[in-house]
């Protein structure tokens, strides 16, 4: 029982809460689309999109132990891992074979999309597996990798992936939305990292915050936030994307959390910016895919 637990906060369920919104946002999208769509196949995205975001998260937390991370970091709700092999080291190994083994179910779950879909879809799997498990320890040191690798990770590989088996094809509004998760997912794991830098400093990582600085890279948060609502104000004036307009509601909540997010750049934690950057990278994608459905 010790173990399972160990290897259920290593998993961060509260993190996985991502995986489905792209999967939902992939499907209203679909939906919206006057064709037929191939929900036989939906189970098994369900499957390769989510042992992805689990074997990420369970990696990941086996990495920054082995490191010597997790003995350095502060974790707060949104940042910093479980701690739970701190408490539990005996269990490191058994992490990393569990990730592994998610990552093995993702890759078959995946490979049945590509036969039923077509082997260009392969590309999108590649890259899904290749970020996964080279993100912590080889694309956290270089800063413009880490920062696109979840983005591309969420919106390209799991949002567009999702829409392109869904409905068998891909057409240009599932490329015209899927900037927009890459943005916000981009933006959300940037934040994560203000308060984890000077730990990660220590292992050799050079993330933005770690390169460019705490100044930059909070300019470079606010720009991801600026073109995520430009993107969408730009969607709105396309055929079957104008309800989308009102998603904007969201805009003064960025503005809010970038406001008392400033005092990361003197190396103070803002739980609730972080708590807010979180809110916004769930719920605006949740409300476009309410929106699409209502379109639909």
């Amino acid at each position: 029982m010790l173990s399972l637990r160990a290897i259920w906060r290593s998993a961060r369920p509260s993190f996985l809460l991502l995986t489905p919104v792209m999967l939902c946002l992939a499907l209203a999208l679909a939906l919206s689309r006057d064709e037929p769509l191939r929900l036989e196949l939906l189970p098994w995205l369900i499957v390769s999109a989510l042992c992805a975001a689990i074997a990420s998260n369970l990696l990941n937390e086996y990495f920054d132990f082995s490191s010597g991370l997790d003995q350095h970091t502060l974790p707060t709700p949104f940042s910093g891992g479980s701690q739970s092999l701190i408490e539990a080291p005996h269990y490191a190994e058994l992490v990393k074979w569990v990730g592994l083994l998610c990552v093995s179910l993702s890759v078959w779950a995946g490979l049945y999309l590509v036969s039923e879909t077509g082997w260009a879809l392969l590309i999108l799997g590649v890259l899904g597996i290749a970020l996964l498990i080279t993100y912590t320890p080889i694309l956290n040191r270089h800063a413009w990798l880490c920062l696109l690798a979840p983005g591309l990770g969420y919106g390209l590989v799991i949002f567009l992936g999702s829409y392109w088996v869904l409905l068998g094809h891909l057409d240009w509004q599932g490329i015209a939305l899927m900037p927009l998760p890459v943005f916000l997912v981009s933006a959300l794991l940037l934040m994560n990292q203000f308060p984890d830098a000077q730990a990660d400093e220590r292992v050799g990582r050079r993330h933005a915050v770690i390169a460019w600085g705490r100044r930059r890279a909070y300019f470079v948060l606010g720009v991801l936030h600026g073109l995520s609502y430009l993107w969408l104000l730009l969607l709105s004036f396309q055929r079957g994307f104008e309800p989308l307009l009102w998603a904007l509601i969201f805009m003064p909540v960025s503005m809010l959390l970038l406001w008392l997010g400033r005092a990361m750049m003197k190396e103070e934690r803002v739980l609730i910016a972080m708590g807010l950057n979180v809110f916004v990278v769930l719920g605006l994608p949740t409300t476009l895919a309410l929106l699409l459905i209502l379109v639909g």
